[in-house]
């Protein structure tokens, strides 16, 4: 439509771009739950990889959870050693 002109893509481009990064941000914390557990699995550690997600990430949904400083590093460990 119109709006390619001035901004090069359309609204609805960037609604799909936001619901994907949405879907990915839900999946990286129920991940980040799962290493919580211990319960990581093999499909885990390869969206991490597929999906080039950077430990600043993974830190920041490790501490969105609210757990003590220490349960934090084991859970960035427990993610760490299995990615």
């Amino acid at each position: 439509g119109m709006e390619y002109e001035p901004y090069g893509t359309s609204i609805l481009e960037h609604e799909n771009r936001f619901r994907e990064l949405m879907h990915i941000f839900e999946r990286i914390n129920r991940i980040v739950r799962k290493a919580r557990d211990g319960l990581l699995t093999a499909e885990d550690a390869l969206f991490l990889r597929q999906h080039e997600i950077s430990e600043v990430a993974l830190k920041t949904a490790v501490m969105i959870l609210g757990d003590s400083d220490a349960e934090q590093k084991r859970i960035l460990g427990n993610i760490c050693s299995f990615y």
